[in-house]
């Protein structure tokens, strides 16, 4: 699990431990960056660990390694053009840190909750990291977004002033 606010903090307490062991600071921009390319290679090498049984087939039924390396090759990028329209969004939330407490297939819903605070800096943190998934967010619904490959939308539901935490519901259709 890391949201973008956590690696910031990562960062500073990194930067804090160099400064008393007098080495030179990371670079904020750089190191952000490095983290969250490491979040997204996390993210896609658990969507493919998922799917490699539905490509594993393809790969083993080849003549050479050669060949047998190709079909692993486009699996791997179908699965990356996948993940970028917006598909296996579970794997996403999970490694944001969001956990499944209901799945209501009748309604077609699934609520999904967090311990962080669903305050204007995790929003935006939230909208960065699905816009990279194909999730954009709603012009007219309040802490909406939507995926139009899927038909699917997202709503955030903050837990209020009392309770620290908030609701993501995942509903079928936009």
């Amino acid at each position: 699990m890391s949201t973008n606010a956590e690696i910031r903090g990562q960062i500073v307490e990194r930067n804090s431990i160099r400064v008393s062991a007098k080495l030179p600071l990371l670079s904020n921009d750089r190191e952000l960056a490095k983290e969250m390319a490491a979040r997204d290679q996390r993210i896609f090498e658990a969507v493919f660990a998922l799917e490699r049984a539905r490509f594993s087939h393809a790969w083993r039924n080849e003549r050479g390694w050669f060949a047998g390396y190709a079909e692993w090759t486009k699996a791997r990028q179908q699965v990356r053009e996948e993940l970028r329209m917006g598909h296996h969004i579970d794997v996403v939330l999970g490694e944001l840190g969001y956990r499944l407490v209901d799945d209501d297939p009748s309604n077609g819903r699934k609520t999904y909750l967090s311990d962080e605070n669903a305050d204007r800096q995790y929003l935006n943190d939230i909208q960065t990291t699905l816009t990279k998934y194909g999730w954009v967010r709603d012009e007219h619904r309040l802490r909406c977004f939507g995926c139009a490959a899927t038909g699917e939308f997202i709503e955030i539901e903050p837990g209020g002033s009392e309770v620290s935490g908030h609701l993501l519901y995942r509903l079928g259709m936009m």
